[in-house]
């Protein structure tokens, strides 16, 4: 049997499957039962329960607790999110210094703040300064540091050292912008 005539063979057959499969497939479409199988569901069984719209309410299936247990999770509880009025008329406490809290001026160092059961209490603040030393590199503080991490990457293995003087690297150059401003931290 020579090789064409084995290849036309097979190619007939394919078509003839491809073919036949189509036909097999809409016979079984055509043929499928109109209503599922249903067992244990009876006439004289009670109707299931639904909701407003009508779907059937199934019961929440377990699932992994935070505890490590399979079950039903507790139902959060309701929270009434509407503001009454009473609350937003306690909301403008007026401070000792005349000034009511809706104001945008910063808070001091004590005075009444309102949190959310509406209760004042005094709260200590400090202002946030504006001048950031982190990345001042006039004095390089942090080069001590810098250096012995990196003499400590310099003595692992060979698998090892590249991803320790990456991370070295990363952690001091990028944090204090001295990328080619130090011998060990090559410019970008």
């Amino acid at each position: 049997m020579s090789w064409r005539l084995l290849f036309f063979t097979l190619l007939v057959l394919a078509g003839i499957a491809t073919v036949g499969g189509l036909y097999a497939g809409d016979w079984l479409i055509d043929h499928a039962p109109k209503q599922a199988n249903l067992p244990n569901i009876d006439e004289n069984d009670p109707t299931p329960k639904v909701d407003a719209n009508g779907i059937p309410i199934l019961n929440q299936p377990p699932q992994p607790l935070m505890s490590g247990k399979m079950g039903v999770a507790e139902s959060l509880p309701t929270v009434d999110w509407q503001v009454k009025s009473s609350n937003l008329m306690n909301g403008k406490t007026v401070t000792s210094s005349g000034s009511s809290l809706s104001n945008s001026a910063p808070l001091k160092s004590t005075e009444n703040v309102i949190n959310a059961g509406a209760v004042s209490q005094n709260i200590t603040t400090r202002p946030i300064s504006n001048n950031n030393t982190s990345n001042n590199n006039a004095g390089f503080a942090w080069e001590g540091a810098f250096r012995k991490e990196m003499a400590t990457c310099r003595q692992l293995g060979f698998s090892e050292r590249p991803s320790c003087i990456s991370t070295v690297r990363a952690k001091y150059c990028g944090a204090n912008n001295a990328w080619g401003k130090i011998s060990d931290c090559p410019a970008r």
